[in-house]
């Protein structure tokens, strides 16, 4: 079923405030994930399997909207970031390289299309281009905190990890609480052996956001560090 406007405004909001779960019980109201239809619906169905703990499922999801709606913006967005993680870095650049701007496509999406050619360069290992396209992703978007996740991510793949940290906390400072930034953060804490404050990171976010990938990184962290009982129940 194709969700009406609203409804679909109603389940992104969900999604972006880190409900995945709330907006997945109000979805099954158009059937199951698979079955939704449309293509900003699809899309949103993908992203929403890969938070439920279902990466697979939310990729298809996402590349099969892409192959039946291949100019639609956030179809082509979300579709490069699932061969990223499918094929590579190599791959994701023969998507992305003859499109520098995203046609069509809002300015939050543009930034993020341009952030996302920043990533994948820096994994080619061309960090100057990479950071130019970082540059003009923050330009369009200051305010966007996944472009700060982004640049977080170019600077610790430049081994950068105090500069990369701090990348992940402007995220934070963006909008508390954002999944992909307390989960950013996190993992640099630990790369920089601050174990205690990955596991407060961690912590504070599984008490707000309903995410399975957040939650196995708080369970993986908590056996390092000896919490078995707590990697049992956060499990």
């Amino acid at each position: 079923m194709d969700p009406p406007a609203p409804e679909l405004a109603r389940l992104t909001d969900l999604h972006e405030r880190g409900l995945c779960l709330q907006a997945y019980r109000a979805g099954l109201a158009f059937g199951s994930l698979p079955e939704w239809r449309g293509t900003d619906a699809r899309v949103l169905a993908g992203r929403l399997a890969r938070n439920l703990g279902a990466p697979r499922l939310g990729e298809a999801l996402i590349l099969r909207a892409r192959r039946q709606d291949p100019g639609h913006p956030a179809a082509r967005y979300y579709g490069a970031y699932a061969v990223l993680g499918r094929g590579g870095p190599l791959e994701a650049w023969g998507h992305l390289r003859d499109s520098p701007e995203l046609e069509g496509a809002s300015p939050h999406l543009r930034a993020d299309w341009c952030a996302l050619r920043g990533v994948v360069l820096a994994y080619l290992r061309d960090f100057e281009e990479a950071e130019r396209w970082i540059e003009r992703a923050l330009a369009i978007a200051p305010e966007d905190p996944w472009v700060h996740v982004e640049r977080s991510s170019l600077l610790e793949i430049e081994d950068r990890y105090e500069e990369a940290l701090a990348a992940a906390l402007r995220a934070l400072e963006l909008r508390a609480w954002y999944r992909p930034a307390a989960q950013a953060a996190a993992h640099l804490y630990s790369l920089l052996g601050r174990d205690g404050e990955a596991l407060e990171m961690l912590s504070g976010a599984a008490r707000v956001v309903e995410s399975a990938p957040l939650a196995a990184d708080l369970a993986n962290l908590q056996t390092e560090l000896g919490l078995h009982r707590e990697a049992w129940a956060t499990l």
